[in-house]
């Protein structure tokens, strides 16, 4: 896919997709080092899963695993596992294949921001330096992952 079509298909599902609730649903923190307060390295990866609802609704979670370390070849520090849930509507009539597909665009831009926002205050808390999540490229991620080969739904 080229940037521009992205560009597009971007545009078009943050027109069309609302998220109207967003909730934690599971939070897990292993600080493996009691000890730790320097800068940490952070390994973060994403997954999503969506599932239909009635008519115009779609429940979508955003997975996100981050592994810090005090350095970038180094043991994990400290690990989190946080799940967000969002429901999103459609505000316009549309197959439910369609909807699943804006929506699959939209949540991560839609719920990272409730997890980074975690992480920082809960970092915090922890008495470390806050371990900040950094922005991401939507448009860069929707040409990489239209790329990926996808199993199942």
């Amino acid at each position: 896919m080229k940037q521009h079509e992205a560009v597009e298909q971007y545009i078009f599902s943050k027109t069309n997709i609302q998220l109207v609730h967003a909730s934690l649903e599971e939070l897990t923190i292993n600080r493996i080092n009691p000890n730790l307060i320097t800068d940490l390295h952070n390994e973060i990866s994403f997954g999503t899963k969506i599932k239909p609802l009635v008519g115009n609704e779609v429940e979508a979670y955003l997975i996100a695993v981050i592994d810090c370390k005090s350095s970038w070849d180094g043991p994990t520090e400290i690990q989190m596992q946080i799940v967000y849930k969002g429901i999103f509507q459609s505000k316009v009539d549309v197959e439910q294949e369609e909807f699943r597909k804006w929506t699959e665009i939209q949540v991560t831009p839609q719920l990272v921001p409730y997890i980074r926002s975690l992480v920082s205050t809960l970092s915090i808390q922890m008495m470390i330096e806050p371990i900040m999540l950094p922005t991401m490229d939507i448009i860069q991620s929707i040409v990489e992952n239209s790329n990926e080969v996808k199993i199942g739904k």
